[in-house]
């Protein structure tokens, strides 16, 4: 439901701004420039909802959304209040734009806690990687991991080192208390002046170990150095695959 109210609260206001603008009187409230604000907050504090668009990251982005949207509706309403002589239609519009202003805010802190109460029964029920307590990961990436992190536990006893050559592999080398400088983050921003060559060359100079390439079915992160993964499937033997990779060896 939050999800559909998020854009419609966007473009509501963005409309009611525009619509405020050719009206000189409401565009010369105090009011009227703090929402003008809020409104810059609000788009930017959206951003945080992308890439990772899960429940999280939406509470996060849209909380200036939406306190913008109870702002400019307090006081827009407010502003028709103000002009109404009856005393009564004043006490009523008052009460009645009290009410909504309170309503809209219990709605989402009610809404907020549900989601906390949700992640920490989730979290309490669910199992635990080593460094990652506390922190909701679904079963199926809990099972991803563990089948990994076995792999390349088991290739480390028989001597062989094993690199995951993908932007995700933190989440698998964080449990097994495993960090590859480099290599942890793969992305083309953290490689440093010689970027894709100084990881190439890198490679080239290791002996007896393996590398994990993402399968081409998956969706490869926009930062990934692509070079790098042509350069092992052209370069190296495909060995076998584990979940989600394929394993080159030299």
């Amino acid at each position: 439901m939050m999800a559909y109210l998020a854009p419609i609260a966007f473009i509501a206001i963005f409309t009611i701004y525009i619509a405020s603008i050719v009206n000189k009187e409401i565009r010369e409230k105090e009011w009227f420039n703090k929402m003008q604000l809020l409104l810059v907050y609000s788009i930017a504090s959206c951003v945080a909802i992308y890439p990772i668009a899960d429940r999280i990251h939406f509470s996060i982005g849209t909380i200036c959304l939406f306190l913008t949207a109870i702002y400019l509706i307090y006081n827009l309403l407010l502003h028709v209040k103000n002009k109404i002589q009856t005393k009564k239609v004043i006490y009523g519009t008052k009460m009645f734009l009290k009410a909504c202003s309170i309503l809209i805010f219990m709605l989402y802190i009610l809404h907020s806690i549900f989601m906390l109460f949700g992640f920490a029964l989730a979290i309490r029920n669910q199992k635990q990687l080593e460094h990652f307590n506390n922190i909701y990961i679904d079963e199926g990436l809990y099972n991803r991991i563990i089948t990994v992190d076995d792999y390349v536990l088991e290739k480390e006893k028989e001597g062989i080192q094993v690199y995951i050559l993908d932007s995700m592999a933190p989440v698998f080398n964080i449990p097994i208390n495993k960090y590859y400088k480099n290599y942890d983050m793969l992305n083309i921003g953290n490689l440093g002046n010689k970027a894709e060559k100084g990881i190439i060359e890198d490679i080239e100079s290791k002996e007896n170990i393996l590398m994990l390439i993402l399968k081409d079915k998956y969706a490869i992160n926009w930062q990934f150095p692509l070079k790098i993964k042509q350069y092992v499937i052209e370069n190296y033997k495909y060995l076998e695959e584990i979940d989600l990779y394929n394993v080159y060896t030299k």
